[in-house]
């Protein structure tokens, strides 16, 4: 999401994220993995409609920078980092 792609989640996935603030077609679509002409048809809807792809895109960024803590993940590298070179040494 944070890097402004088109969020695709399994159902099983979905249910367990939409207290996240997901919403299927407004800011991810939602396929059920076990319906392949379904998933097909989300796939298409994807690639082939490039203003709803695009809205969904953003909205799933503007949704990211919310809830995800990007800090975190940075503090964590810089760690892992400092590890490394400190065990090379």
């Amino acid at each position: 999401m944070a890097a402004g792609g088109c969020l695709i989640l399994g159902k099983e996935l979905y249910d367990k994220m939409q207290w996240l603030g997901f919403s299927d077609k407004e800011n991810l679509l939602m396929v059920d993995p076990k319906n392949i002409s379904g998933f097909q048809e989300v796939l298409e809807v994807a690639l082939k409609e490039d203003k709803f792809r695009e809205s969904l895109k953003q909205k799933a960024r503007q949704l990211s920078e919310k809830v995800e803590h990007f800090d975190r993940y940075i503090d964590g590298i810089i760690q892992l980092y400092e590890e490394v070179l400190n065990s090379s040494s």
